[in-house]
């Protein structure tokens, strides 16, 4: 049996994690970030995004942080062996993947860690981001609607904590070892049933 929520001191750190190429979009996160610092400067003060990742977008990645002057705001890390350092002491994990999110081993890690979620409602992503009570789905699928949603989770403060304790109880309660294992039991014997 896991603990309560555990009571870590959380820092206003918003990350991504993820392979930087195509699928996984990171660019849509950089565009946004722009746009919310430009509609919301004095909203972002006092907030860090760290964007985690290496891949075929990195020189692209680290090209559009610097030509746009999003150093100050934006903390880019190519080779990280432990993401729990930072889920840990992160309040936020934001995806900007184009297909799935479940079951993503970082998203997943991000819940077990205490974070709220960002992402695009793409594949089965619901099962993981309960829209308003661990986090924010976009709705509408475009870097307007993320910034927007960013902007939203920012104004917020006063929930960043129930989202969090959610998001926790959500990887305890629903997305753990034996819920995993009757899942797979059941999608198996439901193959096994078509086949005869």
């Amino acid at each position: 049996m896991l603990a309560p929520f555990p009571a870590k001191e959380k820092e206003n750190l918003l990350v991504y994690a993820s392979r930087l190429d195509d699928q996984k979009n990171p660019m849509m996160l950089l565009k946004a970030i722009k746009l919310v610092i430009e509609k919301e400067n004095k909203l972002v003060k006092g907030w860090k995004f760290l964007m985690c990742g290496n891949g075929p977008l990195r020189s692209k990645v680290t090209d559009y942080i610097n030509e746009n002057d999003l150093n100050q705001i934006i903390q880019y890390e190519s080779e990280i062996n432990d993401m729990s350092i930072y889920f840990n002491k992160s309040k936020c994990f934001i995806s900007t993947q184009n297909y799935e999110n479940f079951t993503s081993l970082a998203m997943n890690e991000a819940l077990a860690s205490g974070n709220a979620i960002i992402s695009r409602n793409v594949g089965q992503t619901y099962l993981y981001v309960k829209d308003g009570l661990n986090g924010y789905l976009l709705e509408k699928d475009n870097v307007p609607s993320l910034a927007r949603t960013i902007i939203k989770y920012l104004r917020n403060e006063r929930f960043h904590n129930n989202l969090q304790e959610a998001s926790y109880e959500l990887s305890v309660n629903k997305h753990n070892f034996s819920n995993f294992i009757n899942e797979l039991e059941l999608f198996w014997s439901k193959v096994l049933e078509f086949e005869n």
